[in-house]
């Protein structure tokens, strides 16, 4: 049974004519993303099973047959993505239909949440028994409802973005050398100045952070042997601050720039990162963040929270490849490395930024293993135990045409370019880091420093 002693904040809603108005009007008012959910249990409905499948459904989740679920997990599945979205009211059509033990239920999913829950009673005689005396509850009518809709909800969040954006922009398609002289042949006068002002910031800061992590004295010239060492670990660091750098970059030009600006600081440090795109034209794509907000409202419709958070992390930042040990990379995420919120993943090289739209996703599978007690720091995220992760990231990135990458490339020898290093994240990007000194160059290669 639920804990009672936790009482939300409840309102009882009076509909005795059972207007036909009301339900257009919840209709209205239902908006998951904006913390509101409307649920409307079947007629019938008097077990927990069955009002968990009503509050999934609210809740948008892909119910054309049954959860895969255990069914006695579904309640649990249901609170834990109440929470996840974080859920603010929980508004309860025809209220009065349902059972005693199952207004509990309902109590104790809003306590969960922090949430207000609303329970819209339409009984023609009065209040029924199990609405009554409800501990704490005010009472209401229709036009309470109403006064909330117009009120509206505010859920915009402040932005997260870096200083020091451009415009969106098409920037040259040209390498790090030449990156900014091309920039200031092509681009119009005006957006000149931006884009140098970016460039030198976004090169500063690259400057800064290869001299707080990388192992060697900028103004001593390292033996071609220690630098080859330390590739592992210089490119997993630097796929972490990547990702963070490029995630917020509030459009593709500021992304391509900051790119840029990052190839050039490593440059001076006797390493070459290279670029080489997958697709043609593919200079600025498969830079910023590929969940985007439209794949993570598809992956929302999962019901299972665990293979939801392994595509939504796959999506975010794989660390799948094919030889783990090279790369120097985590065999699995655990629970610490997720903030409580969702909003980031705690890498040992550096935060990354979960995208808003990702993060209920997170937040919810945190919840699951909060309630199964298996919520340790070191504990795994993702359980593995019935399928692997490749598995569980397939079936939620298969029904939506989107390949899973889960073995990317490691590059190793390739003609001239010796011993280079990539990450799974890297890898996906078409990037590559090279130690200069190990590179034979053609004759035409440009020797001159940015």
């Amino acid at each position: 049974m639920p804990d009672d002693s936790r009482h939300p904040a409840t309102v009882i809603i009076r509909d005795p004519d059972d207007l036909p108005g009301t339900a257009r009007l919840l209709t209205d008012l239902h908006d998951d993303a904006g913390g509101v959910l409307v649920v409307r249990a079947a007629p019938g409905t008097v077990n927990r099973q069955e009002l968990a499948l009503a509050v999934l459904a609210a809740l948008g989740k892909q119910l054309n047959t049954r959860p895969a679920e255990p069914a006695h997990r579904w309640w649990n599945l249901a609170q834990a993505w109440t929470v996840g979205h974080r859920i603010q009211h929980l508004v309860v059509d025809r209220a009065h239909t349902l059972p005693v033990e199952l207004i509990r239920e309902l109590r104790a999913l809003a306590g969960a949440a922090n949430a207000t829950v609303w329970f819209v009673d339409a009984h023609p005689s009065g209040t029924v028994p199990a609405l009554a005396g409800l501990p704490g509850a005010q009472t209401g009518n229709i036009d309470n409802l109403h006064e909330f809709a117009r009120a509206g909800r505010s859920t915009a969040q402040p932005s997260d973005q870096r200083t020091r954006q451009v415009p969106a922009m098409t920037m040259p398609c040209a390498g790090f050398l030449t990156f900014r002289y091309a920039c200031q042949r092509q681009l119009p006068a005006d957006r000149v100045r931006q884009v140098d002002d970016a460039w030198l910031a976004a090169f500063g800061s690259a400057q800064s952070w290869l001299l707080r992590c990388y192992p060697y004295d900028e103004t001593i010239r390292p033996a071609a042997a220690q630098i080859r060492a330390a590739l592992p670990a210089i490119s997993a660091a630097l796929s972490a601050r990547l990702a963070e750098q490029l995630y917020t970059a509030g459009n593709q030009a500021t992304a391509l720039l900051r790119l840029r600006a990052t190839e050039a600081a490593v440059f001076r440090h006797g390493l070459l990162m290279r670029h080489q795109p997958r697709r043609a034209g593919g200079h600025e794509h498969l830079l910023r963040c590929p969940l985007t907000p439209v794949l993570a409202a598809l992956i929302n419709r999962t019901v299972s929270t665990n293979a939801a958070a392994a595509a939504a992390l796959h999506l975010i930042y794989p660390i799948i490849s094919a030889d783990q040990r090279h790369l120097g990379e985590p065999r699995s995420w655990r629970v610490g490395n997720v903030d409580v919120d969702g909003s980031r993943l705690l890498t040992d090289y550096g935060a990354i930024p979960v995208p808003a739209d990702a993060q209920p996703v997170l937040r919810a599978h945190l919840h699951t293993l909060h309630a199964d007690r298996r919520a340790a720091p070191d504990a795994a995220l993702i359980d593995q135990h019935r399928h692997s992760l490749t598995d569980l990231i397939e079936q939620v990135l298969a029904p939506l045409n989107l390949v899973a990458s889960t073995s990317p490339p490691v590059y190793g020898i390739r003609g001239t370019y010796l011993y280079g290093h990539a990450t799974a994240w890297m890898a996906d990007r078409g990037l590559s880091l090279h130690s200069l000194a190990d590179l034979t160059p053609p004759s035409d290669f440009p020797v001159a420093l940015p």
